[in-house]
Parts: structure tokens; C-alpha cells; sequence
């Protein structure tokens, strides 16, 4: 009987001893992680400002990348690019906050607010979804999602 109460002792308390060391090895990396994926977000942003950098977009993108726009429109990463290259995005500044970031191995999806500034007003506000996948070594944005902002819920 006490090899039984010990078996399930030992068999209770080796995984919660792992899962503790796990978890914290999570939390000493969390701040690593946010930081890393502020970087890719900024990156993203800073390539879409004043005259688009389309080989920052080409690296950043995934090539099967798709778009939920915040109209309702779908894109995936030719016709986003396609939309840069004809200078029909219009924005000089861009502003994020709100970062939220969850991961789950090699995806990542991230939540936050961007503004957007066009000659010094402000063009848009919406919430966004991000999803980013660990491919061939390297963090790319897979997905993205953007909803519009009410002014009344600003």
C-alpha cells in the first residue's frame, strides 16, 4: 500500500515540479518574445510609411499571407503589394498600442490598436489581429485582421 501512495505521490507532484519549471522558463522568456515581435510590428509599420519599402514587405510577409481589410475586403501578399506599388496606400505615420502578445509554439498572434496619419490627420484607427508563424527559421506575418474604431469608442 505505501509503494502504491508513493507511486501516486511521485506520479502527482515530478509534473507539477516540470510544469512549474516550465512556466517559469516561459515568463523569463516573455519579455524576449514581446520584445522581439514589438520589433517585427514596428518593422511592419515602418515599412508602410511615406514611400513603402517593398523589399522589408517581401522579407516580413509570408508568401501565402492573407488579409482581412478593415472594409471587409480580402488580400493576400501580390495584391497587397500590387496596392503599395501604385502608392494607394496613404499614410506618413503610423502608431500602435494596445500590444497584446499570446504564442503557442512557432504562431504567435498578437492584438493591439493602430493609428494612422496622413499629412498630419488622422486617416484611420482599428483594433488588429496579427498572426505570425516561425517559417524556415524566421518570424513572418501570415495573417492579418483590422477593424475600425467608432469614434465613439476611442
Amino acid at each position: 500500500m505505501r509503494i502504491i501512495l508513493l507511486a501516486l505521490i511521485v506520479g502527482f507532484a515530478v509534473p507539477a515540479i516540470s510544469l512549474s519549471q516550465t512556466q517559469t522558463k516561459k515568463t523569463g522568456s516573455a519579455a524576449g518574445d514581446e520584445q522581439m515581435f514589438r520589433g517585427l510590428e514596428r518593422q511592419m509599420f515602418d515599412a508602410m510609411q511615406l514611400k513603402p519599402d517593398l523589399a522589408a514587405f517581401d522579407r516580413i510577409w509570408a508568401d501565402d499571407f492573407f488579409s482581412i481589410n478593415h472594409d471587409g475586403s480580402t488580400v493576400d501578399k501580390q495584391q497587397t503589394l500590387a496596392f503599395l506599388r501604385a502608392g494607394k496606400f496613404l499614410a506618413d505615420k503610423i502608431t500602435s498600442d494596445e500590444f497584446r502578445l499570446r504564442r503557442f509554439g512557432d504562431t504567435a498572434i498578437i492584438t493591439g490598436r493602430s493609428i494612422y496619419f496622413f499629412a498630419g490627420n488622422k486617416v484611420g484607427d482599428v483594433r488588429h489581429t496579427q498572426v505570425w508563424a516561425k517559417l524556415k527559421g524566421r518570424w513572418q506575418l501570415v495573417g492579418w485582421q483590422g477593424t475600425p474604431i467608432p469614434d465613439s469608442t476611442r
